[in-house]
């Protein structure tokens, strides 16, 4: 069997391993919005060109956290600062909680735990019915996504609240990745006045379908935010990304009309693999995963057939998978099913 134990989205070592495959290849191994946001038709090319050619003017990042926050009906928009990419922030985590014993709730984003690791430190990993009852004695950040890769479940304003305030009674901090946070309904925590012991993680990326562009934001207060800002230095975010996500954000009409095309989209997955015999345990209107006793086999077809998706070598029954982005690949996807 073909396993390939990495990111989702990597098809450069998915051409080498099954050169033979037809193409052009089918890319489901991700959460990210197959019809990206159309920035090339919204934005003249000029004010494409000088965010090019010039270095990030301030009030172009003003603009875009701006838009972002208003966006988020955030309550305090100084709280927030922009990432190139949420993976920078994932990256500072060892180094802003050096003394912190980490927790991670799984299954979870294993960015983070790979991260912890690489740096020499120990990691816990728990079940999530066991937060209920977390009472660390010593400095603890706990690690969760919300709605959760890869399963999509969700954690309620309240839970999360609780957790933090118990958290913060030993110095403890909650990091919260919402990085499918356009997802959620009324489970957000931005809008909410939060302790400053929580740390809200945001990615631009998935929904609109623009991972290219590497673009994040992070809430977090005090003596952290000051070195996360140190940490990240000046221009850190590129002014491309600036611009076009300024424009995004601010397209509602785009965003409605997305949030119900990826939901109808969903809900055509769901059926399609329903009706192939996988068994649709989780996700979100981005991804689905599925449980199959020969997932193993599957994903081995599917590759063979041009399409890839997110297999996790650990729970060996998992498949998981993106939306189609048109008629045609959910053609591809329902043949090579049957």
């Amino acid at each position: 069997m073909a396993v390939i134990s990495y990111h989702g989205g990597d098809l450069g070592v998915v051409f080498a391993a099954c050169p033979d495959a037809p193409k052009p290849w089918i890319d489901l191994s991700t959460g990210i919005n197959p019809v990206p946001y159309p920035w090339q038709d919204r934005l003249p090319p000029n004010d494409l060109w000088q965010a090019a050619a010039k270095l990030p003017q301030g009030m172009a990042g003003e603009d875009c956290l701006t838009a972002w926050t208003d966006s988020l009906s955030v309550q305090h928009p100084a709280d927030w600062l922009l990432l190139p990419g949420s993976q920078a922030m994932i990256n500072l985590l060892p180094i802003l909680f050096p003394a912190h014993q980490a927790i991670i709730t799984v299954p979870c984003y294993g960015e983070y735990d790979r991260v912890w690791r690489g740096a020499g430190k120990e990691i816990k990993t728990i079940n999530r019915d066991e937060l209920g009852t977390l009472n660390p004695n010593k400095p603890t950040l706990v690690i969760l996504t919300n709605p959760n890769n890869p399963d999509g479940h969700i954690w309620l304003p309240e839970q999360l609240l609780k957790l933090a305030e118990r958290l913060a009674d030993s110095g403890g901090h909650l990091l919260i990745d919402e990085a499918f946070g356009e997802l959620l309904t009324n489970q957000s925590l931005c809008a909410l006045e939060l302790p400053d012991n929580i740390l809200i993680l945001r990615s631009f990326g998935k929904f609109f379908g623009l991972a290219g562009l590497r673009l994040g934001m992070v809430r977090v207060t005090g003596g952290l935010r000051q070195m996360v800002s140190k940490q990240l230095g000046p221009w850190s975010v590129n002014g491309l990304a600036l611009v076009i996500a300024t424009c995004a954000l601010q397209d509602k009409i785009w965003i409605e009309q997305t949030q119900q095309r990826i939901k109808t989209d969903m809900s055509r997955l769901r059926h399609m693999l329903t009706n192939a015999g996988l068994n649709p345990v989780g996700g979100t209107d981005l991804f689905c995963l599925t449980e199959y006793e020969a997932a193993p086999a599957l994903y081995d077809r599917l590759l063979s057939r041009g399409i890839f998706v997110r297999y996790f070598p650990g729970s060996s029954r998992l498949l998981r998978f993106g939306l189609p982005q048109n008629t045609p690949d959910f053609q591809r996807l329902k043949e090579a099913l049957t």
